[in-house]
């Protein structure tokens, strides 16, 4: 039951996050879990302003989505061809709540 709750109050804070990031009021009209993932949760979440994947974890050092938003960043920038995903922002696990990338879905 807390494990609910605290997905839902994710949610809440991830439609906060995009909609000072897009500028609109943003709401979370679909959320599936996404595979592929040994180590972190990973959801895809549908929105009237586009498609977006979050990974989260409860349980993981404290700037581990801040590393990995900044590695992708720099293969981003290298313009290597490869096909990265735009990481719109993360956050560190705190007050009871996961660490998260937030990213454009692919």
């Amino acid at each position: 039951f807390v494990y609910l709750i605290m997905e839902k109050q994710l949610l809440n804070i991830l439609a906060e996050f995009l909609t000072s990031c897009l500028g609109s009021s943003v709401q979370i009209g679909r959320v599936r879990p996404l595979g592929g993932s040994s180590i972190n949760q990973v959801w895809y979440l549908l929105t009237q302003d586009g498609e977006f994947v979050v990974k989260w974890n409860a349980n993981c050092p404290v700037d581990f989505f801040e590393r990995e938003m900044e590695g992708l960043s720099a293969l981003r920038q290298a313009e290597s061809g490869l096909v990265i995903p735009e990481c719109l922002g993360c956050r560190a696990s705190e007050g009871g709540m996961p660490a998260w990338l937030l990213m454009r879905y692919l």
